[in-house]
């Protein structure tokens, strides 16, 4: 038994880019997707064409999340790969009785 595919005809709509490349995306098509206020986006460029969905961009958040945090605990970068490397130790000594320089 063959299943056909039903045809989606998108509705065409206007958007005016603002100063600083600002868009807005109409409201009927915000709700539709559930993108609320300060959700990012992807923007992919395709040849001439721009294809915008509402993914979550995971590995930004989680970038942005881990900065607030050693910002908040006043932890450098050069800090935190020292905790690595001292953790690794422990963890190798402690697994497999292995001590590193």
């Amino acid at each position: 038994m063959k299943v056909k595919a039903k045809a989606i005809a998108p509705k065409l709509q206007y958007s005016r880019i603002w100063s600083k490349g600002q868009l807005t995306i109409p409201k009927k098509i915000r709700d539709s997707l559930k993108i609320e206020d300060g959700r990012i986006v992807s923007i992919l460029q395709i040849g001439d064409n721009i294809l915008i969905t509402p993914n979550r961009l995971v590995v930004s958040e989680a970038r942005a999340a881990i900065a607030q945090i050693l910002k908040e605990e006043k932890v450098s970068l050069d800090d935190l790969l020292e905790g690595l490397k001292e953790e690794r130790k422990r963890y190798n000594k402690e697994k497999y009785g292995i001590k590193k320089k």
